[in-house]
């Protein structure tokens, strides 16, 4: 666990109350997606109204999560040189892991021939730049258990269960994508490669946040209001009985974040750096909440890389992989962190299309020109 000294404190103040003062000219399009009007590129505002979460509260089943883990994500650039690869359909097989027990879909892929992914089960949602460097292809859930030649698995067809877009630009705003139980992106908001790393520059885009839908996600079973509410465009399947929480602004496309008059004392319980990371981007750009977490037991996830696993067990010595049995201890100190930060969040009820992170003054200013546009 790296040790926190009182200027890193002072740093990290001071990053959680002004904008970052320097941005590079211009970003990479795989590695900085979508265009400046993304609800992923879009900080909160200073008119945001927040009404609180009430999220790992302490009374009953409302308590400390079972477990955090990364609900990884895969996002790939594939090239012209890569293997086209055959994609097996597996609609309506959730998770599906790696048994396939679909057809072939009448679409092939080029896949670099060195990604494979594990077989445990998870969301997996994921996103394919294409090798004209423009077309995104997304999915939900993605395996690929052999590389070289062998097909992808995946569901194939518009609604899974919403009708998400399929295939974007990544010079769009990339709102939309394979999420299933919201349609929001499988690419955007994703904590990428490295960026939880110590000397990494502060996260620059929204989050997105899973909880146990069961316990926490909102449907009015008496006056039979939305399940979810803007950006997103659908909800879970089953809903009706799954969703039994009692927060009527806590339902999937929620925009959550920590209120900046809070971010000092919750800094202040905080002693890891990817929790301070994670604090940061939660004051200044938030998290979507997208899909259910799968753990039905109270855990909490937020959407990341895959590689992120392993890096943050190579530099800070703990795991946030989903295990089984789940442990609340998993992640050691980073778990609390978690925890701390999650019972901060507030929803953002003003956010809309025409008031996205609530509007007024962004705290970060907008990010630079994707390169060659």
């Amino acid at each position: 666990m790296a040790l926190i000294t009182r200027c890193d404190v002072l740093s990290i103040l001071l990053l959680l109350v002004s904008p970052t003062s320097s941005s590079p000219p211009c970003r990479d399009r795989f590695l900085w997606p979508f265009n400046a009007s993304s609800i992923w590129n879009t900080p909160i505002g200073s008119d945001a109204v927040f009404f609180p979460g009430n999220i790992y509260s302490g009374n009953g089943d409302f308590g400390d999560p079972v477990e955090f883990h990364n609900d990884q994500e895969f996002i790939i650039l594939s090239s012209s040189s890569d293997p086209v690869v055959q994609w097996i359909d597996d609609s309506n097989n959730f998770p599906g892991m790696c048994t396939a027990k679909g057809p072939f879909a009448p679409e092939t892929i080029p896949i670099p021939s060195s990604f494979v992914t594990d077989c445990v089960a998870n969301n997996n949602a994921a996103g394919v730049l294409l090798p004209d460097n423009e077309t995104l292809v997304q999915m939900q859930p993605l395996y690929r258990p052999k590389g070289g030649n062998e097909p992808i698995i995946a569901w194939y067809h518009t609604g899974a269960p919403q009708p998400f877009p399929w295939k974007i630009s990544i010079l769009e705003d990339g709102n939309l994508g394979s999420h299933g139980g919201s349609g929001l992106s499988g690419v955007g908001g994703s904590i990428r490669s490295g960026e939880l790393q110590p000397n990494a520059p502060p996260i620059a885009h929204a989050l997105k946040l899973e909880l146990d839908a069961h316990l926490y996600y909102f449907w009015d079973k008496v006056h039979g209001s939305s399940c979810y509410t803007w950006p997103a465009i659908g909800c879970d399947s089953g809903f009706t009985s799954l969703y039994n929480g009692t927060n009527p602004y806590l339902k999937p496309g929620a925009l959550l974040a920590v209120p900046s008059t809070l971010a000092p004392s919750v800094l202040a319980n905080l002693t890891t750096v990817p929790g301070r990371r994670i604090l940061n981007a939660l004051v200044d750009w938030g998290g979507y909440l997208v899909d259910d977490t799968g753990s039905k037991q109270g855990g909490g996830a937020l959407c990341m890389e895959h590689s992120v696993n392993q890096e943050v067990l190579t530099t800070y010595g703990y795991s946030i992989a989903i295990e089984n049995p789940l442990v609340p201890t998993q992640g050691g100190a980073f778990y609390f962190d978690l925890v701390t930060i999650f019972r901060a969040l507030s929803i953002v009820i003003n956010n809309g299309p025409d008031s996205v992170g609530g509007g007024g003054t962004p705290r970060q200013p907008p990010p630079p020109p994707i390169c060659g546009v």
